[in-house]
């Protein structure tokens, strides 16, 4: 039964994409601005700048090779972001997903908030089908924070993610309602992407000079100066509504970037980490111990994820009522 739901999911998305509907006018300027924006960075050499990894490399001009010949609109079915940034019918997925259905708030908030977005044409859960498997690990991250902390999403005041994907996060978080300012800080082709998603499904997306004015929407960056401008307009004097969002993000780059970002995070007494245990040479574990006491948070929880074995969270703060 499992399997016929699948390939029914399987040859459903097959068909969508063999039907999809000629672009609407503003669908045209959306995609006309992506990939005119791609173009740019392929001739200014900014597309790899700086990127040594020869995987990431390729991945990178796979996606502008994609931009440029297909059809944007089905971008959650190319290769490279089903590869790197899309958890299909992955088996932990499920466990997931009952996880988040034994929630007190299952069918008045969480059921809502993972219902999926036609945008960019995302594979449906074969078992759960008004959803996406990447939508519901986003979902179950997000729940695991509120378990520890006894934080709603929804009482922060800002978010900074560190690697934003494709933008599914910035939705879900909407989703759970969230209003506050969120930066995702990015790759510049992802940061692109990221604006075409978030712009598609109609959340507001402000460049670095309107959010430093008025930090009320989204900002997707790729500079390490515009990340510290953007933060300082963003984060206010309260620490403690401020969250570090980085699922596998951070634990994934080199040492000498995560030097560069932590002292940024002062100003982010709310945590959201997952990380792999090793990394290359890097033992993450390790770096996360520390990391937790150079943050100087003391009331963070680390935990390895039972489904996920190599894997684990850091969330924070704890709940002073455990």
């Amino acid at each position: 039964m499992r399997l016929l739901r699948k390939l029914r999911t399987q040859r459903s998305v097959r068909a969508s994409r063999r039907a999809f509907p000629v672009a609407t006018p503003r669908e045209t300027q959306a995609i006309a601005t992506l990939k005119d924006r791609f173009a740019e960075l392929s001739a200014s050499g900014k597309l790899i700048e700086e990127i040594n990894n020869p995987t990431w490399q390729q991945f990178l001009l796979r996606l502008a090779e994609l931009v440029e010949t297909e059809d944007v609109r089905q971008f959650l079915q190319w290769d490279v972001i089903r590869k790197s940034m899309f958890v299909a019918d992955a088996p932990y997925v499920r466990q997931e997903l009952a996880y988040l259905q034994g929630l007190d708030d299952w069918s008045t908030r969480w059921g809502s908030a993972i219902r999926e977005s036609h945008a960019g044409l995302p594979t449906p859960c074969h078992f759960h089908a008004s959803s996406s498997g990447n939508l519901i690990h986003h979902a179950y991250h997000v729940a695991q924070y509120e378990r520890v902390t006894e934080q709603r999403i929804s009482e922060l005041q800002s978010v900074f993610e560190f690697g934003g994907g494709y933008g599914s996060m910035r939705r879900l978080f909407h989703n759970l309602g969230f209003r506050g300012s969120y930066v995702i800080f990015d790759m510049p082709p992802f940061s692109l992407l990221q604006e075409y998603y978030l712009d598609t499904i109609g959340l507001t997306v402000q460049d670095v000079t309107e959010f430093a004015a008025d930090p009320t929407g989204t900002c997707c960056v790729s500079n390490l100066d515009d990340l510290r401008q953007v933060i300082d307009a963003a984060s206010g004097d309260n620490p403690t509504q401020n969250l570090f969002l980085a699922t596998w993000s951070l634990s994934e780059c080199p040492l000498a970037l995560r030097g560069a970002i932590c002292p940024m995070l002062s100003a982010f007494g709310c945590h959201l980490i997952g990380f792999q245990a090793q990394f290359e040479d890097i033992d993450n574990v390790a770096y996360f111990r520390d990391f937790a006491a150079i943050c100087g948070h003391k009331r963070v929880e680390t935990w390895p994820i039972q489904h996920l074995p190599g894997n684990h969270y850091l969330v924070g703060p704890r709940s002073t009522t455990d």
